[in-house]
């Protein structure tokens, strides 16, 4: 299934529409087939897009027209798949929200996304009530609070119960109870506008929003179908949030557009993973890297082998051979981005060379690697990835508000991925780091200049580099090194503390050191790589190790290095 032209990829899943006629083509074809699963829930096609027209026309009432920004911080739930194209049906843009976002990275994604509306889960609300409280200029008309689609007349929460303005809020039952909106009145959207803003860690300034339209989402997609060899007799199992991309852009959405089914978990456990996929009869299995040894190195167990999965994505190649011994199940590897979509990937029935992520995607993309200058390297030499698309908006229509941002990854004609790497003459694409200073910790990316900022905001801290370390699995570890201000006196506890309370919990680092100073370039810029080669790996005598507290012994002086 990997068909060579345009015509024929388009054959299968058409990148020249909207999301919302994925759904509702799929609702005329299969009407009874079940779409999702939520837990013990089920929900047809029929019911689906039933539902999504319903919501569709109650937020037209509440005012969400074409264009609007909505923003989206629910766990996974059938009320978010309801959300997502509902919204498409309005031509409105969704703004996911990573569940884990709160103060001042949530107000970035507020304001900067300028969201009209919010559907946020009560478990969130908090984080959203202290925004208000702190006094903080956040742009939302509304915000409704979901319990439930199981309970379409119960009451809107009160301003007590939330701590909320009880101006802004909304009911969301309700939307659910009225009529349903009329196809004819569906939005008549075009594949070039955007559907999406999606916030990607950012390594010099803080997240910047991706523009993505629908034909970038559904080429994703489309991409994605031909990686897997999918069809609509297949069965994904995810455990992985909607708001980033595996779960949604390539889970859902390719799911819908076939008309095959999706069954979602609130979250992974690795000692449960394979019951859960024996018990929906999954043939694809969602995942990132870093899950692939923590499922290795979990006890044997029957669930192992009493599953019809034959393929987890997206793993590491080097780890399939043990992975398919253990689970019977293959890896399926890929490169990409939420800028670009599918770049690379692994091909079935193919043995790609040792460290190659895979294929270069060339039916979707043109990819070169390069030097500083942007002059191409020979075959096998290490530069910059950068890629661009073959068919127009297949790829990010920018960055929300950041057209200087929007610019400098496009400069040259050719989109900047910041990722080291190279190709060997057959195709074959090897990714070898990050050249930006982003981290990746638990599957989630994160911003050095995002940690970094918050703790300088302590009043104790003159200045701090965050560095990543190896954490003995395929993610990394975060160290912070810190500079205190002069006479400032501040245990690494009281820190960590600190940072537990103004960070997501995946953000806060593991390893803190203090310094007199930090090694820096003559125009101060600091040295990072200095940083990370000291003492193991940038691990040295020194530094205090959070999960282990109380196994550190601090230097009795720090001198001027």
């Amino acid at each position: 299934m990997h068909p060579e032209t345009e015509q024929d990829l388009r054959g299968f899943l058409d990148t020249r529409q909207c999301l919302h006629a994925t759904l509702q083509k799929s609702a005329r074809r299969h009407p009874d087939r079940c779409a999702l699963v939520f837990g013990d829930d089920a929900y047809t096609y029929r019911q689906l897009w039933s539902d999504v027209r319903k919501l569709a026309q109650g937020l037209r009432a509440h005012g969400v027209a074409p264009g609007d920004k909505v923003a989206i911080m629910l766990p996974n739930s059938y009320d978010f798949v309801l959300a997502v194209y509902a919204l498409s049906c309005l031509g409105a843009i969704e703004v996911p929200i990573n569940t884990r976002y709160k103060k001042s990275m949530l107000q970035h994604v507020l304001q900067d996304s300028a969201a009209k509306i919010a559907v946020v889960h009560p478990s969130f609300v908090p984080a959203f009530a202290e925004l208000y409280e702190t006094g903080k200029d956040i742009p939302l008309q509304g915000i409704f609070i979901v319990d439930s689609v199981s309970a379409p007349e119960a009451p809107p929460p009160t301003t007590q119960a939330t701590g909320l303005p009880a101006s802004l809020l909304r009911p969301w039952g309700e939307l659910l109870s009225g009529p349903a909106l009329s196809e004819p009145d569906i939005h008549q959207g075009n594949y070039f506008e955007v559907h999406a803003v999606l916030y990607t860690s950012g390594t010099t300034g803080p997240s910047k929003g991706v523009l993505v339209s629908h034909s970038h989402t559904l080429t994703y997609a489309r991409d994605w179908i031909r990686a897997v060899d999918f069809t609509a007799d297949d069965i994904i199992y995810s455990p992985l949030p909607l708001f980033h991309t595996i779960a949604h852009s390539l889970g859902l959405v390719p799911s819908v557009a076939l008309g095959a089914r999706i069954c979602f978990d609130a979250k992974f456990s690795a000692s449960n993973y394979w019951k859960r996929a024996a018990q929906t009869q999954a043939t694809v299995v969602h995942g990132i890297h870093s899950m692939v040894p923590m499922l290795l190195n979990q006890p044997t167990s029957p669930w192992d082998r009493q599953h019809k999965a034959r393929l987890f994505y997206n793993g590491t190649s080097s780890e399939a051979a043990s992975f398919r011994q253990r689970f019977g199940c293959g890896i399926g590897e890929a490169y990409g981005a939420t800028e670009t979509g599918m770049v690379a990937f692994t091909r079935s029935g193919t043995t790609p060379p040792p460290g190659s992520c895979g294929l270069i995607n060339r039916e979707a993309f043109e990819v070169c690697i390069v030097d500083e200058l942007d002059d191409p390297v020979p075959y096998g030499q290490r530069g910059e990835i950068l890629v661009r698309p073959r068919d127009p908006y297949s790829m990010m229509s920018g960055y929300l508000n950041r057209p200087d941002a929007t610019a400098e990854a496009y400069r040259n004609l050719w989109f900047h991925s910041g990722d080291t790497g190279a190709i060997d003459p057959d195709g074959y694409l090897f990714f070898y780091d990050r050249k930006k200073d982003a981290l990746r910790r638990r599957g989630e990316n994160i911003s050095s200049y995002e940690v970094e900022r918050i703790i300088n905001a302590h009043p104790s801290v003159l200045e701090s580099a965050v560095i990543a370390v190896p954490s003995g699995l395929v993610d990394d570890e975060v160290k912070a090194v810190v500079v205190l201000k002069e006479g400032a006196q501040l245990a690494y506890e009281d820190l960590n503390e600190f940072l537990g309370r103004e960070l997501p919990d995946f953000m806060v680092p593991r390893y803190l050191e203090y310094k007199t100073q930090l090694p820096k370039t003559p125009n101060e810029k600091v040295e990072k790589h200095i940083l990370r080669q000291e003492g193991n790996c940038g691990l040295t005598e020194a530094t205090w190790d959070s999960t282990h507290p109380h196994d550190f012994s601090p230097p009795t002086s720090l001198t001027k290095e």
